[in-house]
């Protein structure tokens, strides 16, 4: 994997299926709520803008990378303040 990614951090997406725990997405009790606490709010909105920008801008591919409906993505980046021409870059 080091030799494969350009990326300095191995996430769990560059593992193969069988070390993550299955063929899926990360399951969510892979995540961990620190010790002190965190803003809901800013792990919602970093998510946002990491699909939409893995997804090149397109509302629905992001959805569809955080399992919910374009719909709902849109009153997320309304919510969230994302620009309307670029939500990626907000």
């Amino acid at each position: 994997i080091v030799i494969l990614e350009a990326e300095k951090v191995i996430r769990p997406e560059h593992l193969p299926p069988e070390i993550r725990g299955g063929a899926g997405p990360l399951a969510a009790r892979a995540i961990e709520l620190p010790q002190d606490g965190i803003a809901l709010a800013s792990v919602e909105r970093e998510l946002i803008h990491q699909a939409m920008a893995r997804a090149g801008g397109n509302q629905t591919r992001a959805a569809e990378l955080l399992g919910i409906e374009r719909d709902a993505l849109r009153r997320r980046l309304a919510k969230h303040g994302f620009n309307q021409g670029d939500p990626a870059s907000s």
